[in-house]
């Protein structure tokens, strides 16, 4: 007779016919072999996390694809030590996780638990899960297996960052995904999209759009040097292309090519194609490269003659006083001798922001190779604007300095803040990139007001109600505000507004 639980186990796969496999009785000579390689992992849960969401996320997390498992669940009700819970259980995963299967995975685990707890008096309540796995058939390595070999002619490209690029570290050198670490599904996959297009929507000319065929990873690579996020988007049946981000900042770090040309006995022979160099690979073996420079046409080599320093743009930003009595940012934006136009940013358009992170959302825009060592004049920064950004960067620096400061003050005043982070290029490298917010009070003492009549510029500082604005006034259009909104004017200039707005 088979116990509850295995004819439950019976019953659940001969009706839904998954293609994953649970084996119970695992045999003395499977685990012989796991006790030989000696490659345990655990996952612990919390009973009263232990749910079906956890269990499938700590599954693709944690569990390669193509690859069988060795199960151990163990309860802890004192201490936390551990007592097992019935036999091992087997688990194959093939080419893609199961994510109804592991469904009942879950119910078969609950029902074990609470057979368990019927069965031993020793046990009163559970607090702790731990699961003891090893891969018994492991994921089949992948190793480039003649890369120091190859010649690479160096007056032609950079052998090291050919080596660099073509390595496990960046992306599996093979065109099957399930090598690519594991799918970023439901939120973490809404969270990395975001992420990634906050980042490139300034940092590219084409937006890259994520479409949900796309596939998204998350890859650790060997030894776990690297963590990146992995873009796979299908072009046709033989053509691919991958994008790499760094899985902190959402910046590429990598754009990656692969074609295939060709399948035999399983054998996929295909070409990566990184920047100017193409390697083709066979079973794990280059077996040929291929370098095409493109040469810039001919021009005139008289460098024009600048009289000045165009790397400056203007910085502004404007608040509010919340219902707390604090003045907090509500909208802000820059302007640059690259742009024509400005980048503004308003709290209204990121419900899910505060004013720190509206700053720093405009912050990191700025912190971009186009922008390095640009100047950004704001005026009154050290009696007023710096005041918010330097609070929303420290408050940002609390868990880990990201944004290295530097202020130079005068009088106790701040007049200019240097700003400077490091991060990855597309080569892997690290590189510097700095901005600088200066007080342009200091250079023109005056209100903008008066600046602009003296140079009588055909553009003048616009009369706006700044005690109007409240958090439940940002999108406000309708009749004018009432007088005592206005600072400073007079009734003859408050009739020259527009009624409505």
């Amino acid at each position: 007779m088979y116990s509850i639980e295995k004819r439950l186990i019976i019953t659940r796969l001969t009706q839904s016919k998954k293609k994953v496999t649970l084996f119970l009785n695992i045999t003395y000579i499977i685990i012989m072999k796991i006790k030989n390689k000696n490659l345990f992992n655990y996952i612990h849960f919390s009973y009263q996390n232990f749910t079906v969401e956890n269990l499938k996320s700590e599954i693709i997390k944690n569990f390669k694809l193509n690859t069988t498992y060795s199960i151990l669940i163990k309860l802890s009700c004192d201490n936390n030590v551990f007592k097992m819970s019935g036999p091992q259980i087997g688990l194959i995963i093939k080419d893609k996780h199961d994510l109804l299967y592991y469904e009942d995975l879950y119910s078969v685990i609950i029902s074990r638990i609470e057979s368990t707890l019927d069965i031993y008096n020793y046990i009163e309540k559970v607090d702790l899960l731990e699961f003891t796995y090893s891969a018994i058939i492991p994921q089949k390595e992948l190793k480039l297996k003649n890369i120091n070999e190859v010649h690479i002619n160096k007056q032609v490209t950079n052998p090291r960052e050919v080596k660099i690029n073509f390595n496990q570290n960046l992306l599996p050198l093979t065109t099957d995904i399930s090598y690519y670490g594991y799918p970023a599904i439901n939120e973490e996959r809404t969270k990395y999209i975001k992420l990634i297009n906050s980042t490139t929507q300034f940092n590219f000319s084409t937006k890259i759009s994520i479409l949900e065929s796309d596939n998204l990873f998350v890859f650790n690579s060997p030894l776990n040097k690297n963590r990146h996020i992995i873009l796979s988007k299908k072009l046709d049946e033989f053509n691919y292309l991958r994008y790499i981000f760094n899985i902190n900042t959402g910046h590429l770090i990598k754009e990656i090519k692969d074609t295939i040309i060709n399948i035999k006995d399983n054998i996929i022979t295909f070409e990566r194609t990184i920047n100017s160099v193409t390697i083709t690979i066979k079973d794990q073996i280059i077996t040929n490269i291929k370098v095409i420079n493109k040469l810039s046409p001919i021009t005139n080599i008289i460098k024009p003659i600048f009289d000045r320093n165009i790397n400056f743009g203007s910085f502004d930003l404007e608040t509010f006083l919340d219902e707390d009595g604090l003045s907090k940012v509500y909208a802000l934006g820059f302007i640059t001798s690259l742009d024509t136009l400005p980048y503004l940013y308003y709290l209204s358009d990121y419900p899910d922001f505060n004013s720190n992170q509206l700053i720093l959302k405009c912050i990191d825009d700025m912190l971009i190779d186009k922008y390095n060592n640009f100047i950004f004049y704001a005026h009154n920064l050290g009696g007023y604007d710096v005041l918010f950004i330097y609070h929303a960067l420290l408050t940002a620096n609390l868990n880990k300095e990201y944004y290295k400061l530097k202020t130079t003050t005068r009088d106790k005043t701040i007049i200019r803040l240097d700003i400077k982070i490091n991060k990855l290029t597309k080569n892997n490298k690290n590189k510097s990139i700095k901005i600088s917010f200066v007080d342009s009070l200091n250079l023109l003492n005056h209100s903008l007001d008066k600046i602009c009549k003296d140079f009588n510029l055909d553009i003048k500082k616009e009369i706006f109600p700044h005690s109007f604005v409240k958090i439940n006034t940002l999108n406000y259009i309708g009749k004018k505000p009432d007088l005592f909104h206005f600072k400073k004017i007079s009734i003859n200039e408050y009739n020259t507004i527009t009624k409505n707005n």
